[in-house]
């Protein structure tokens, strides 16, 4: 996730008109769990799509921020 936000970064900082929005899927738990009838789920944990921790999201969107103040400036 790391490598291509930073990508993302340097696209949104050269002032990419194509990239818009993102979308980060964050939750309390890093990764996903499967759906297992008779088991108990991980609160906070994707039963969906495996997404990064809650406490990493914070400084993605700092970057991510950046980038587009970067853009805006230019």
């Amino acid at each position: 996730m790391r490598k291509s936000l930073t990508g993302l970064n340097m696209c949104i900082g050269e002032s990419a008109p194509s990239t818009r929005q993102v979308m980060i899927e964050s939750n309390l738990m890093v990764g996903a769990q499967p759906l297992v009838p008779g088991q108990p789920l991980v609160y906070g944990q994707s039963i969906n799509d495996a997404c990064i921790h809650w406490n990493e999201t914070h400084g993605l969107l700092r970057e991510l921020a950046e980038a587009v103040r970067t853009r805006r400036s230019a």
